[in-house]
């Protein structure tokens, strides 16, 4: 799968965002967490370790939900 993923990756960031390359450090690190404004069924998680792995790593990855769970609304 790791191909796969890489090529999804480079067709959709390509060289990157120019703009972020230039305001933002390359060592600056960000965080961040996926809400769902509606209900909705969760697929592709399971994709996520190696898609960061791909782009660089992750500190820290914790998932709360498994492929075709279904999460409720904040």
């Amino acid at each position: 799968m790791n191909e796969v993923v890489r090529l999804a990756l480079e067709e959709d960031i390509g060289t990157g965002d120019v703009t972020s390359r230039a305001c933002i450090p390359e060592s600056r690190r960000a965080r961040g967490r996926f809400l769902a404004r509606e209900a909705l069924v969760i697929a592709g998680w399971d994709l996520l370790p190696e898609i960061y792995d791909l782009r660089g790593g992750v500190d820290e990855l914790t998932i709360l939900k498994r492929d075709g769970e279904v999460s409720r609304r904040w």
